[in-house]
């Protein structure tokens, strides 16, 4: 979590002025077939953390033409057309220790994390109570 003025990057297929400059927030990415889900999970996550800000993106189709959004454990199910959100602080646009030597604990935000899981542990509260009741 950065929230200096210019520490977020961008892929060159998202516009800019309309996410935040801060690297201060999670993103919840989707695609075509996940919107549904992704808009449900930024919602519950932004309505159960009000501290926490929740970003969304759903990239058109599969999301195959971009690249960013496919490097991680979610493209799979979106290959085989399952829908599947990516819940991200955005990686290596944001943290210049990721994946290096220098990527340790001292270097992360652990208030940040506590709260993308409480987040994320209501809407799966939220989730679960309305499948069972159905």
């Amino acid at each position: 979590c950065n929230p200096t003025a210019g520490s977020q990057n961008y892929p060159p297929y998202i516009d800019e002025t309309q996410y935040p400059d801060t690297g201060d927030f999670i993103a919840v990415v989707g695609n075509e077939p996940s919107a549904t889900l992704a808009h449900s999970l930024a919602e519950v996550m932004g309505r159960a953390v009000p501290a926490l800000s929740v970003e969304k993106l759903v990239v058109p189709g599969r999301g195959d033409e971009f690249r960013e959004v496919t490097l991680s454990d979610h493209f799979p199910f979106w290959e085989k057309s399952i829908p599947a959100v990516m819940v991200t602080d955005t990686a290596f646009l944001r943290n210049p220790n990721y994946h290096q030597p220098s990527d340790t604990i001292d270097t992360l935000d652990i208030d940040f994390i506590g709260q993308v899981t409480k987040g994320i542990c209501k809407f799966l509260e939220s989730y679960l109570g309305t499948t069972q009741n159905n």
